[in-house]
């Protein structure tokens, strides 16, 4: 099972990740030709990051999910026998 620090430090990379996104993309509105050139990218870099963590988060907690459930039929078995 993950470890719940680890969604945790998960949870706060996504939320950091689109905050960048959304800095960039602010610095953008104001930005020359030649920084908008180069803000473009760095905004593709980050939303790939970001999109990325968001679905290792959403994997992650899928993974607990799916651990617990197992876990609970296991105990529930038990109990029956």
């Amino acid at each position: 099972m993950p470890n719940p620090q680890t969604l945790e430090q998960l949870q706060k990379a996504t939320d950091c990740a689109a905050f960048v996104v959304s800095d960039l993309q602010a610095g953008l509105k104001t930005a020359n030709a030649l920084e908008a050139l180069v803000l473009q990218q760095l905004i593709s870099k980050a939303a790939a990051l970001y999109d990325d963590v968001s679905q290792l988060l959403a994997a992650a907690r899928s993974c607990s999910q799916l651990l617990a459930a197992v876990n609970e039929t296991h105990e529930a078995a038990k109990v029956q026998e």
